[in-house]
Formats: structure tokens, sequence, C-alpha cells
């Protein structure tokens, strides 16, 4: 038997009061039978509480659900992207955590023993990112990282149409209660600097949304995802910080943002 994983599909609703069920069938076009099967078994959260009937929502509000995926359908996507003595770089798909059990960490070392995660996507950003293969090169691509001489670009859609080119800079903080990031244009205590540079690529008139490739200057968490959102540009499908109407107008439930090239060492790795 496929032995099975659990994706978490999160949000934060806004809007006026309706039922869990109408929300989740506009939102992800859910059967109604699947929707009862999660109630049934507990599987959706409402502000960190578990429900079992078709109560209402309010503005505000966060819901997880918790859906069984079998395991093979998202690791068997994990793909060897670069192989050298050193490093290994690898595809993890979106619905993905990057380390832990049933994870990309998880498939990797199942195949390359020595092999250590050196950083981290969210579940549901897909693209690449680097182990290695030997201590040595563990502590070199460490210290790369802190350094900055690893470049890191990353491919996203967003709403509406941005500027040609912009250089951000503001301070992030993350809550330690709800998990997201807010962002300030000014130090606060306990914030962190994020400089994130990117350019507009295409603009789509028709349904008024840009692709941009976008430079990150430093690694901080949901970095893209608030900030693009801050100044009123969202990753279309990011649950989080995004906007629901905009995510249910391109049906899409996870977020529109691929890290898709590294260069380190003057080695340039992309899909």
């Amino acid at each position: 038997m496929t032995r099975s994983i659990i994706d978490m599909i999160q949000f934060v609703y806004n809007g006026a009061n309706v039922k869990i069920t109408r929300e989740l069938t506009s939102r992800y076009n859910f059967r109604i039978s699947v929707i009862k099967n999660l109630l049934k078994n507990k599987d959706i959260k409402i502000n960190g509480v578990r429900i079992n009937s078709d109560v209402g929502l309010c503005d505000g509000d966060r819901i997880e659900i918790y859906i069984d995926v079998p395991q093979n359908e998202i690791t068997d996507k994990v793909k060897i992207i670069y192989e050298d003595k050193d490093i290994l770089v690898a595809y993890k798909p979106k619905g993905l955590l990057s380390e832990g059990e049933y994870s990309a960490e998880n498939y990797i070392t199942g195949r390359y023993p020595t092999a250590k995660l050196c950083h981290r996507l969210d579940r549901n950003t897909d693209g690449l990112i680097i182990f290695t293969l030997n201590e040595k090169a563990y502590e070199e691509t460490l210290k790369a990282f802190a350094d900055g001489k690893i470049r890191k670009f990353y491919r996203a859609s967003v709403s509406g149409k941005v500027k040609p080119f912009e250089c951000l800079e503001f301070y992030l903080k993350k809550d330690s209660e709800s998990g997201l990031v807010r962002v300030y244009d000014k130090p606060v205590k306990d914030s962190l600097i994020a400089v994130t540079e990117y350019r507009l690529t295409e603009y789509n008139a028709k349904d008024n949304f840009s692709i941009i490739d976008i430079e990150l200057f430093t690694g901080r968490t949901h970095q893209i995802r608030a900030c693009m959102a801050y100044i009123g540009h969202p990753v279309i499908g990011d649950g989080r910080y995004g906007n629901s109407e905009i995510n249910r107008k391109f049906k899409k439930t996870k977020q529109e943002l691929t890290a898709y090239k590294i260069i380190y060492n003057g080695q340039i790795i992309q899909l």
C-alpha cells in the first residue's frame, strides 16, 4: 500500500460571514462530499481549533485544512538537477516540505546517505535546493550563504502591473503566535532587514498580472511573499499574504513562486 503524507492548505479568510462549506467550494472547487469527510475527521481547523460541523467564518479567521496525499505522488517529482563530488542541487515540488519526514531531504538522503540540506524553501514554493555531499563542502556552503556568495533567483506571478525594476528594503518581524511575517518601513524591535530586487519580465494586461524575476540579497522567512503583498502586488495563489478573490480568479491554491536559478562559485544552475 502507498503511504500518505498530509498536505496542509492554509489561508486567512477575508470577507462577510459565510459557511465553511460555501467558502471551500468557491475557493478550491471542493466537492461537498470531500468537505463533509474533512469535517467528519476533524481535518479542518479554524484559528487552531478543529471543527466537525459547517460553521460560519468571520473576517480574519485562519483556516487550516489537512488532506491525505499519496507519498509517491509528490516525492517522485523530486529531481536531481546538478551533481558533482561536493554538492547536489535538487528540484523540490510544491506541496513537499524541504526537511523532516516525508520531505525532499528524506528523499535525497535515502539515495545519498552523506547528503546534508543547506537551506529551505516554503512547502508550497517549488524549485532548487542545495545539498552537500561531504562535511567540508557543508561548512563551505553554509559560510557562502552567510557571506552572501550564493545568489538565489526566483520567478513569480504577482497581481497587477509592477514597476520595470525595483529594489525593496524593508524590515521583517515574525509573529511567534500566527507565524506571519509583518513588514515595516523602518526598523522595529527584533526586526531584520530584508533586501529584495525584482525586474518585470512580462505583463498580462488582459488578466492584470505580472511575471517578475527576483533576486534575494537576504534570506528572511516569507521574504518575497510578505514584501510583494506589502507593496500591493501579492503573489498569486498565496493563501497567507495574498488576496483570496485574486486566488479564486486564477484558481490557484499554492503560490506561483519558483526558485529557478542558483549561482555558486561561478556555476549557474537552473531549471
